[in-house]
């Protein structure tokens, strides 16, 4: 992939970080989740974050707005450690 548009990867990747790591999490939780499923899912966000880098390479109109909320995103995971 040769950049892309970091406004697409904050609409679309970021939701469905969340969504997996709320999937992940549940699963670990339930006694009956499967820790290998959960595992998956957390295996599939540090694929989607791995893609950033590529995202944050492209000069889009957008950039600032985009950049603005990933870094309202990113925060709380930086701060958390």
């Amino acid at each position: 992939m040769k950049g892309g548009d970091l406004a697409f990867y904050v609409t679309y990747f970021i939701p469905t970080v969340n969504q997996l790591k709320a999937m992940a999490d549940d699963l670990k939780v339930d006694p009956k989740g499967s820790t290998v499923k959960a595992q998956k899912y957390y295996t599939l966000i540090h694929q989607i974050w791995e893609l950033l880098p590529i995202f944050c390479r492209s000069n889009s109109p957008s950039l600032f707005s985009a950049f603005t909320t990933l870094i309202d995103c990113l925060d709380p995971m930086i701060n958390k450690n």
